[in-house]
C-alpha cells in the first residue's frame, strides 16, 4: 500500500499501521481499518478530517482465478473502499464473469495489456483514482 500522491496522506506511522494491518485477513483488514478510521477522528478532531474522507482504491489482479475472486469481492466491506479494480491476465476460465457480477458501476474490470503480476498493478496504478491504494491478491490471501 502507498499513497499515490506525492503528498503523504497520512504520518509515516499510519502508513506503518495500515501496512501492517494488510497482513491479515481480508475482512478482518477492513473492518480494523474502518475502526482505525474512527480512532482518528477522535483522537485529533479536524486535523485528521482529510485523511477520513481520503478515496480508497484497491486492486486485484487475476489470472484464472474463478472460484475465488467473486467470494473475496462480496467480502470488501464497501463503507470504507470507494473503489475496486481489478486487471485480468487473460483467464481462460470465467474469471470475467465472476469479477464482473460483483463490481459496481464505479468499479473497474480490465484486461491487462502488459505481461506478469507486477505488470498488473503498473497498469492498475494508472487507473486507480484513490488517495490510498491497497494491493490484494484474488484469493484474498494477501
Amino acid at each position: 500500500m502507498f499513497t499515490k500522491n506525492s503528498k503523504p496522506c497520512l504520518a509515516d506511522r499510519q502508513v506503518a499501521l495500515l501496512a501492517t494491518l494488510v497482513e491479515t485477513q481480508t475482512v478482518e483488514f477492513f473492518y480494523k481499518m474502518l475502526d482505525f478510521r474512527g480512532f482518528y477522528a477522535k483522537s485529533f478532531g479536524s486535523i485528521i478530517y482529510d485523511s477520513l474522507f481520503m478515496k480508497v482504491s484497491v486492486i486485484f489482479p487475476t489470472r484464472n482465478e474463478e472460484g475465488c475472486i467473486g467470494r473475496v469481492l462480496r467480502e470488501v466491506p464497501r463503507q470504507v473502499v470507494d473503489e475496486i479494480i481489478v486487471i485480468d491476465g487473460r483467464s481462460t476460465d470465467h474469471t470475467a464473469e465472476e469479477a464482473k457480477a460483483e463490481l459496481r458501476p464505479t468499479d473497474k474490470f480490465v484486461i491487462q495489456k502488459g505481461k506478469g503480476y507486477g505488470g498488473a498493478f503498473r497498469e492498475a496504478f494508472d487507473i486507480a483514482t484513490g488517495d490510498v491504494i491497497i494491493m490484494m491478491d484474488a484469493d484474498g490471501s494477501h
